[in-house]
């Protein structure tokens, strides 16, 4: 019989995750993968003779992150003969991605035949306005008895670098590429069958990535307190006004995930002058100090 409760996660539980507001920088970003259009497919299916069990499906428009498990099953005499598994996570910043996929499952069966079937793709295409260095910090992709991929290409399908075949690990692996548009893919999963050969022993596949480009530096001002324009945007107008104490204080309150926050970034622990990704009592020192001393 089918079971209804064999879930390794939580069958058609999806999580997604909203796109991430507030005022951006006045200068220019490289790319802004909060704007882009991502998709995803994942997939569980379990069959045994002509029963099935099926979960799964593609995803769209999940412009912040996206967190969704599925899982399949079919039991016999109350014992598991065929399972089946597969998960994605995606969380995005405006110049980054880190992201994660699996699948797997296995079959057991004299009678029938049993197969399982796994999928975990993501996919997205984005566009560089201008040349900037991609660094993947992390990027592994391997499996059992199974393959995955991670994959960087142009939108033409020029390949960039690809973990497909004996080069499954990327870590720190970094290149400068033009402007232009790009095609990014990962895919995890397999399809096992007690006819493959293996007698239906468990397979599977995972990725796991971090992708950036770093945010190029603000423009410089006449004060490290020259953040903002009178009307309080973010970016220097080389005046010290009250545009630059609100936007500050705006940003150094908000939350961390809000790209205005980083406004408030202008100096390390210590108070010394320049950004260190972190806002803390260092930021808040510096621009007291150089607020009332005034532009030059």
């Amino acid at each position: 019989m089918k079971s209804g409760h064999c879930v390794v996660r939580a069958v058609g539980v999806v999580g997604v995750v909203a796109g991430v507001g507030g005022v951006v920088p006045a200068w220019a970003l490289p790319v802004d993968f909060l704007t882009t259009n991502p998709t995803a497919e994942v997939r569980a299916e379990a069959r045994y003779g002509t029963q099935e069990d099926l979960s799964g499906g593609p995803f769209s428009g999940f412009t912040g992150g996206l967190t969704v498990s599925f899982g399949a099953a079919i039991t016999l005499d109350e014992e598991s003969v065929v399972e089946a598994f597969a998960s994605i996570g995606v969380d995005f910043t405006q110049t980054s991605i880190t992201a994660y996929g699996n699948g797997g499952g296995d079959a057991d069966s004299t009678g029938p035949l049993a197969s399982s079937y796994t999928l975990a793709l993501f996919d997205i295409f984005f566009t560089l306005t201008e040349a900037a260095p991609a660094t993947f910090v992390y990027a592994v992709a391997g499996g059992t008895h199974a393959s995955s991929s991670i994959r960087l290409a142009t939108a033409g399908g020029d390949i960039i670098i690809d973990t497909s075949g004996t080069l499954g690990q990327i870590d720190g692996w970094t290149a400068v590429l033009p402007a232009g548009n790009y095609r990014l893919t990962a895919e995890a999963g397999n399809t096992v069958r007690t006819d493959d050969g293996w007698n239906g022993l468990f397979g599977g596949s995972g990725f796991d990535f971090k992708l950036t480009f770093p945010a190029p530096p603000p423009p410089a001002g006449c004060s490290p307190a020259d953040i903002a324009t009178t009307d309080g945007d973010p970016g220097p107008d080389n005046a010290i006004d009250n545009g630059d104490f609100s936007l500050f204080f705006q940003a150094f309150f908000a939350d961390p995930s809000d790209p205005l926050h980083l406004s408030a970034d202008i100096a390390n622990t210590d108070g010394d002058p320049g950004a260190d990704g972190t806002v803390d009592n260092g930021d808040f020192s510096l621009f007291f100090s150089a607020f009332f001393v005034g532009c030059p």
